[in-house]
């Protein structure tokens, strides 16, 4: 399904696992993800 999360993805999310923080922090996860951190009062 398009625009939904993988259920061992969002287990990842839940357990707050560190290699998809890592992942996610990368040039390549933040492009194909089109995400943007904001680590202003992080």
């Amino acid at each position: 399904m398009r625009g939904s999360t993988r259920p061992e993805v969002l287990d990842q999310m839940h357990d707050n696992d560190a290699s998809l923080a890592a992942e996610l922090q990368g040039p390549a996860g933040r492009c194909h993800n089109r995400i943007t951190l904001d680590w202003d009062n992080a």
